[in-house]
C-alpha cells in the first residue's frame, strides 16, 4: 500500500470583455465628449481601438474604465483586447463624435429705387442643416422665422430700411451672420406748376413761372413727347421765335425723374 502527496488545481478565468460607449454630436467649439471603455477581467489589459480609420494600440491598463477625451471625429470601437490572463473575444458598442459646422446666414440685395420702381428683393443665403429659425430686422422692427426648410429665404416687397439676420439655429447649432441690404426709396420729384401766362420779352428769363421747382435738375423741352432737349437747368431763358411758345418741362432729383408739366 502506497502513499499520496501533493495537490492540482485548475482554475478557468473569465475571458476579459469591453463596452465602449459615449461620443456624441457637438458644434464647432463645444467642449468634445468623453469615449468611455469599459473593461471586465484581471488587469493589466491591453487593447486596441479605432476611430474607423487609425488603429490604436494601448497596454498596461491598471484600472477600468479608459477614457478617451480630445479625441477626433468618428466611430469608436475596441478590436482586440486582452488581460493578464486571457484574450478577450466580447468587444461590444461603438461610439460615434460628430461635429457639426456653424450655420450662416448671408444677408444681400436692396438697392436704391425710385417711388413707384419695382421694390428690390432681400435675399439671405442659409448654410448648415435645415430646417432653420432665424430673425431679421429692418433696422426697426424684428421678424422671426421658423422652420424655413430651404435656402436662401427672400424677402419680397419689404419696406426702406438696412436689413440683417440677428439670431440664426439650424438643426444643430447656433450659427453667425453677415451682410446688410438696404432699400432706399427716393421721393419721385414733382415738376414745377405752371403758373399764369406772361409775357416776356425775347432774352427774358422765366423767373416767376417755375419758381416752385423741387430743388432738382429742370430739363426743358419744345415738343410734348419730351424728345428735343432745349435746356438744362433754372430759370429758362427762352430763345426762337417771337410768338406764343409752349415749353415742357421735368424734374431730375436724386436720381428720379418727376412727370412732365406744362
Amino acid at each position: 500500500t502506497g502513499t499520496t502527496s501533493g495537490s492540482a488545481t485548475i482554475v478557468t478565468d473569465p475571458l476579459p470583455t469591453a463596452f465602449i460607449s459615449g461620443g456624441g454630436i457637438i458644434c464647432i467649439g463645444d467642449p468634445i465628449p468623453s469615449i468611455t471603455i469599459a473593461l471586465t477581467g484581471n488587469a493589466p489589459w491591453n487593447f486596441t481601438y479605432t476611430d474607423g480609420v487609425t488603429p490604436v494600440s494601448v497596454t498596461g491598463i491598471a484600472a477600468s474604465p479608459y477614457v478617451i477625451a480630445g479625441a477626433l471625429d468618428g466611430t469608436y470601437t475596441v478590436t482586440a483586447l486582452s488581460d493578464a490572463n486571457c484574450t478577450g473575444t466580447s468587444l461590444v458598442g461603438s461610439a460615434t463624435i460628430t461635429t457639426n459646422s456653424l450655420p450662416t446666414a448671408v444677408v444681400s440685395g436692396g438697392g436704391t429705387i425710385c417711388s413707384g420702381d419695382p421694390i428690390p428683393d432681400v435675399t439671405i443665403a442659409l448654410t448648415g442643416t435645415g430646417p432653420w429659425d432665424f430673425t431679421y430686422t429692418d433696422g426697426v422692427t424684428p421678424v422671426s422665422i421658423t422652420g424655413q426648410a430651404t435656402s436662401p429665404y427672400t424677402i419680397s416687397g419689404g419696406g426702406d430700411g438696412t436689413y440683417t439676420v440677428t439670431v440664426l439655429n439650424d438643426a444643430n447649432c447656433v450659427g453667425t451672420s453677415s451682410g446688410t441690404a438696404t432699400i432706399s426709396t427716393n421721393p419721385t420729384p414733382i415738376a414745377p406748376t405752371a403758373g399764369t401766362d406772361e409775357a416776356y420779352c425775347f432774352g427774358e428769363s422765366m423767373v416767376d413761372l417755375f419758381a416752385a421747382g423741387g430743388g432738382g435738375t429742370l430739363t426743358w423741352y419744345d415738343d410734348a413727347g419730351l424728345t428735343n432737349v432745349i435746356a438744362t437747368g433754372t430759370p429758362l431763358t427762352p430763345s426762337g421765335a417771337v410768338g406764343t411758345n409752349i415749353y415742357y418741362v421735368t424734374e431730375t432729383l436724386a436720381g428720379c425723374e418727376g412727370p412732365a408739366n406744362l
